[in-house]
């Protein structure tokens, strides 16, 4: 058997982080390319933190001053960070899925 150079890694793996580093960097491109798109970016991602909030606190002044900090936060000033983090989650969560529909099938 032929031993990688790099030890135990086997160099797939490396192209699936490549993958991976693509896919984070589609929205950063989509949203210098088009500005629409970042508008409409920041609006779900805006949706997607207040919602995430308001399930876990409820509907509550708190929830709106906490909403407002983290859109704040997250979506206007770290908002390229969190595109790409968004689309790595929406990923690894569309492979987990699948890996446990499809993966657990017998043949």
């Amino acid at each position: 058997m032929k031993k990688c150079s790099l030890g135990a890694i086997n160099p797939s793996f490396f192209i699936m982080i490549a993958v991976f580093l693509a896919i984070m960097i589609i929205p950063i491109f989509l949203s210098e390319l088009v500005p629409v798109f970042r508008l409409l970016m920041m609006g779900y991602f805006s949706l997607v933190v207040f919602m995430f909030v308001r399930n876990i606190l409820g509907t509550s002044i708190l929830t709106y001053v906490i909403s407002a900090i983290l859109i704040y936060i997250l979506v206007i000033r770290l908002g390229y960070l969190f595109a790409a983090g968004y689309m790595l989650y929406l990923i690894g969560s569309m492979f987990l899925s699948g890996l446990i529909i499809f993966g657990l099938q017998k043949h």
